[in-house]
């Protein structure tokens, strides 16, 4: 039985920690995932998390089970922290997941079930999970072009020429501000050109295009 589980290639992003921790030359320095660390390569705990989590020790009063979708109360805040009134906080659904990983899955589960035929497009590259568990679940996946090795930067043009190709009711994963693979993040003046190519009208407005103040 166990025969099925056969070993993965090794990472090709998170492996580079492992390169860096046999690396044994001194001043070498990691360029890896982006957590804070000490001069000793030691990532500490900040006084203000001690702080927060001692507050939380000394305040909470159970420790019974949270409903499906999480801490409500957590959820409520980081709608509130991501979006304020941007949206109306009925029309926004929340849930809390297990990291970001499985935030990915649990996205993922709600494609296939709204959708199963939606193709999922991923940026080149992206962390390699995000393919291994849409491949898992027999997700259509298609790639578009993303990170210019060359320029160290966002090659936008060939992004933008990529993604025109989407269909209605596909999924386009992009990611924030610090947490794709490759360091080089979208400005907010490309984040609009792509919002024409994804949203060519907003409801009720229509004039996404045309740089109606009210989008």
């Amino acid at each position: 039985m166990l025969e099925k589980f056969q070993p993965v290639p090794p990472d090709p992003i998170l492996g580079l920690g492992q390169l860096f921790a046999a690396d044994t030359r001194d001043g070498k320095i990691d360029l890896g995932v982006g957590v804070f660390k000490d001069a000793a390569g030691n990532t500490p705990i900040m006084s203000a998390v001690k702080r927060a989590e001692l507050v939380l020790h000394n305040s909470q009063t159970t420790k019974t089970y949270k409903g499906l979708a999480g801490d409500e109360a957590f959820r409520d805040s980081m709608r509130a922290l991501v979006l304020g009134d941007a949206v109306p906080a009925n029309r926004v659904a929340t849930i809390q997941t297990p990291g970001g990983t499985g935030a990915i899955r649990q996205l993922y589960e709600a494609v296939k079930k709204i959708n199963d035929e939606a193709t999922l497009w991923l940026s080149d590259p992206t962390w390699p999970s995000h393919i291994g568990i849409a491949r898992h679940m027999g997700l259509k996946m298609r790639g578009y072009s993303y990170f210019d090795g060359t320029a160290s930067t966002v090659d936008f043009g060939a992004m933008m020429d990529d993604l025109a190709a989407v269909r209605p009711q596909d999924v386009v994963m992009l990611h924030g501000c610090c947490h794709n693979p490759t360091g080089a993040n979208l400005s907010i003046s490309p984040i609009r050109g792509l919002a024409t190519v994804l949203m060519p009208t907003l409801p009720g407005c229509g004039r996404w295009r045309h740089g109606c103040p009210k989008c």
